[in-house]
């Protein structure tokens, strides 16, 4: 069996469906993608359909963050939204998983706190929830100390503690963002996690708008995804000349 999967999730039309690049896939990874949209068909990757369970919300939590068992099955896994596609090779970012790290991920592009993001700005509504849940998390010993991270893509070494995060992660964070709830879980269960700068992730994925969504289309007028937007193209910019004279004068 190969060590690591690589996968990503769509439910319905919230995205589109990017196929893999075959000249980027690598012979020790499976790849796959899970839908409940019978219609989507890949030459590369493994489709593996499933059902909406409870609610979008909660079946997306599910297979993304709680982990599928025939991905913690492998040594590793690497999860990626499906408004994101690969642009290069992948098992490069196995190699940030140092010995100890259990956990990879990458900062959100603007440098905001859990409590800056969901509460003084006041992000889906300024729900009360969140407000009750920050407070709580507090109350427990927890301290919102760390950028904010984004969960678009995410690394993994499998381990039972990991398997554990996650589950618990799952049922913490329903009816919530999963980014709020997760460095209070990852600090629950001790993990070892390392949150990278947006860069190094950005490198192999191109992240695009939400195809149906109130923030998708090209409009949207979100600080965050023009930020993003702003790296990635700086990014495969600087990659593209570097190459270019790279060939040009060796």
């Amino acid at each position: 069996m190969k060590d690591i999967a690589v996968y990503s999730f769509l439910v319905g039309d919230y995205d589109g469906f990017n196929d893999l690049d075959p000249a980027i896939m690598e012979p020790e990874i499976d790849y796959y993608f899970f839908t409940n949209n019978r219609n989507i068909v890949s030459k590369y990757y493994t489709i593996v359909y499933i059902d909406v369970e409870d609610s979008v919300l909660e079946t997306y939590h599910f297979h993304g963050h709680r982990i599928p068992d025939i991905i913690r099955a492998y040594k590793y896994s690497i999860f990626y939204d499906a408004n994101a596609y690969l642009t290069r090779k992948i098992s490069g970012i196995i190699s940030e998983l140092d010995p100890e790290v259990e956990f990879l991920s990458f900062m959100f592009p603007i440098p905001f706190t859990v409590k800056r993001y969901f509460i003084k700005q006041e992000v889906y509504g300024g729900k009360s929830l969140y407000i009750d849940k920050y407070n709580q998390y507090i109350a427990d010993g927890w301290k919102d100390d760390k950028y904010f991270s984004n969960t678009k893509v995410m690394v993994r070494r499998h381990t039972p503690r990991l398997f554990a995060f996650s589950d618990f992660w799952f049922k913490e964070m329903r009816g919530q963002n999963d980014e709020f709830a997760l460095y209070y879980c990852a600090w629950k269960h001790n993990l070892n996690m390392r949150i990278l700068y947006p860069f190094h992730i950005l490198r192999y994925f191109i992240i695009q708008y939400h195809k149906n969504s109130k923030s998708g289309g090209g409009n949207n007028t979100d600080m965050y995804y023009h930020v993003m937007y702003g790296c990635q193209k700086l990014l495969h910019g600087y990659d593209y000349i570097k190459s270019f004279w790279y060939n040009l004068f060796r």
